[in-house]
Protein backbone atom coordinates (compact mmCIF):
# COMPACT_ATOMS: atom_id res chain seq x y z
CA UNK A 1 0.00 0.00 0.00
CA UNK A 2 1.44 3.49 -0.99
CA UNK A 3 0.58 6.12 1.53
CA UNK A 4 0.03 9.78 0.40
CA UNK A 5 3.09 11.95 2.10
CA UNK A 6 2.16 15.60 2.65
CA UNK A 7 4.55 17.72 3.51
CA UNK A 8 3.53 21.16 5.57
CA UNK A 9 4.85 24.42 4.43
CA UNK A 10 6.37 24.99 7.72
CA UNK A 11 8.68 21.75 7.22
CA UNK A 12 9.88 24.00 3.71
CA UNK A 13 11.00 26.80 6.36
CA UNK A 14 12.89 24.15 8.71
CA UNK A 15 14.05 22.06 5.93
CA UNK A 16 16.21 25.99 5.04
CA UNK A 17 18.02 25.57 8.13
CA UNK A 18 19.45 22.62 8.28
CA UNK A 19 22.70 22.15 6.67
CA UNK A 20 22.97 21.42 2.98
CA UNK A 21 23.16 18.27 1.22
CA UNK A 22 23.97 15.12 1.76
CA UNK A 23 24.60 15.90 5.37
CA UNK A 24 20.76 16.87 6.25
CA UNK A 25 18.21 18.46 3.91
CA UNK A 26 18.81 15.87 1.62
CA UNK A 27 18.17 13.03 3.48
CA UNK A 28 14.96 14.04 4.95
CA UNK A 29 12.91 14.16 2.30
CA UNK A 30 14.46 10.92 0.93
CA UNK A 31 12.64 9.49 4.99
CA UNK A 32 9.48 11.18 4.05
CA UNK A 33 9.20 9.70 0.46
CA UNK A 34 10.58 6.01 2.20
CA UNK A 35 7.26 6.98 4.46
CA UNK A 36 4.73 6.45 1.31
CA UNK A 37 5.72 2.97 1.42
CA UNK A 38 6.19 2.23 4.92
CA UNK A 39 4.86 5.13 7.36
CA UNK A 40 5.74 2.76 10.37
CA UNK A 41 9.71 1.79 9.60
CA UNK A 42 12.20 -0.03 12.23
CA UNK A 43 13.80 3.34 13.01
CA UNK A 44 10.53 5.25 13.55
CA UNK A 45 9.07 5.97 17.11
CA UNK A 46 5.76 6.75 18.46
CA UNK A 47 6.05 9.87 20.66
CA UNK A 48 4.24 10.35 24.02
CA UNK A 49 3.57 13.94 26.31
CA UNK A 50 2.29 16.64 24.55
CA UNK A 51 3.12 14.89 20.73
CA UNK A 52 0.94 11.72 21.67
CA UNK A 53 -0.15 10.12 18.40
CA UNK A 54 2.66 11.66 15.99
CA UNK A 55 5.75 9.92 15.08
CA UNK A 56 9.21 10.67 14.55
CA UNK A 57 11.98 8.57 12.32
CA UNK A 58 15.57 9.39 13.03
CA UNK A 59 18.11 10.69 10.19
CA UNK A 60 21.36 11.17 11.81
CA UNK A 61 21.23 13.84 14.78
CA UNK A 62 17.99 15.23 12.77
CA UNK A 63 14.21 13.86 12.88
CA UNK A 64 10.97 14.77 11.00
CA UNK A 65 7.79 14.44 12.94
CA UNK A 66 4.65 12.90 11.35
CA UNK A 67 1.18 11.78 11.82
CA UNK A 68 -0.21 8.43 10.15
CA UNK A 69 -3.96 8.52 8.76
CA UNK A 70 -4.65 4.86 8.04
CA UNK A 71 -8.07 5.48 7.16
CA UNK A 72 -6.73 7.86 4.42
CA UNK A 73 -3.35 6.45 3.96
CA UNK A 74 -1.60 9.54 4.35
CA UNK A 75 1.40 10.69 6.15
CA UNK A 76 1.65 14.23 7.30
CA UNK A 77 5.06 15.47 8.24
CA UNK A 78 4.53 18.32 10.51
CA UNK A 79 7.77 19.63 11.77
CA UNK A 80 12.04 18.70 11.07
CA UNK A 81 15.21 19.44 13.19
CA UNK A 82 17.99 18.78 14.99
CA UNK A 83 17.00 16.44 18.48
CA UNK A 84 18.20 18.99 20.41
CA UNK A 85 15.65 21.44 19.24
CA UNK A 86 12.62 19.77 17.65
CA UNK A 87 10.72 18.88 20.12
CA UNK A 88 9.81 22.38 22.10
CA UNK A 89 8.33 24.11 19.08
CA UNK A 90 6.65 20.60 17.34
CA UNK A 91 4.54 21.10 21.54
CA UNK A 92 4.16 25.31 20.55
CA UNK A 93 2.69 24.72 17.22
CA UNK A 94 0.38 21.51 18.17
CA UNK A 95 -0.96 23.47 21.15
CA UNK A 96 0.24 22.19 24.04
Amino acid sequence: MIYTVVIESRVEHDLRGLPPPPEVSGRLPDAADMLAGNPRPRNSKRLSGALTGLMRPRVGRYRAVYSVDDAAMAVRVLGAGSREVIYEPMVRRMGG
